[in-house]
Formats: C-alpha cells, structure tokens, sequence
C-alpha cells in the first residue's frame, strides 16, 4: 500500500469532524461528499481521479468510508464512548 495516500484521509476526517465541533457531531457530518484529487504525484495522477468520503450512522454508532479510484483507502466504525462527542472502537 502506498503509504503517502493514508494522511491525507485523516486530514480529511478531522476537518470534517471538527468542521461539525458546535453541532451534534455525527448529526452534522453524516452525508456523502465527492471530488477531484488536486495533488500530484508518480504514483496518483491528480485531477484524474476523484475521492470519495461517506458518514453514516446514528449519534450511537457511524461508519466512515474513504475511496478513491475504486477502492477504499480507509474504513472504520466507531461507537460514542463514555464522554460527550468522543468516539472510539465498537466493543
């Protein structure tokens, strides 16, 4: 796996999730969202491919799913933890 493409989905998630910090957080983010990739490099060719990230779920539980050319870069499921608005693993 290409290892340069993996910060840039985090980066992605947290200004999304902070983006959202004043309103319920998975309430606000929960949607699909859809663009091109400005970046370039040998191995990506920016403006070529699109990216793709998806929300979904309850204030409870939510998935988030990262893709980009067909295929996911990153996937996770998170459970609301025992503090408000912090989120971690499912048991």
């Amino acid at each position: 796996m290409n290892r340069t493409r993996r910060p840039w989905g985090w980066i992605l998630i947290g200004a999304l999730l902070s983006g959202a910090a004043c309103a319920e957080p998975i309430a606000a983010s929960r949607g699909r969202w859809t663009g091109p990739i400005a970046e370039h490099s040998a191995g990506w060719p920016g403006g070529k491919a699109r990216i793709d990230l998806q929300v979904d779920g309850t204030e409870a539980r939510f998935s988030v799913d990262l893709g980009a050319a067909g295929s996911s870069l990153l996937a996770g499921e998170f459970a609301a933890g025992k503090r408000k608005d912090v989120f971690g693993p499912p048991a």
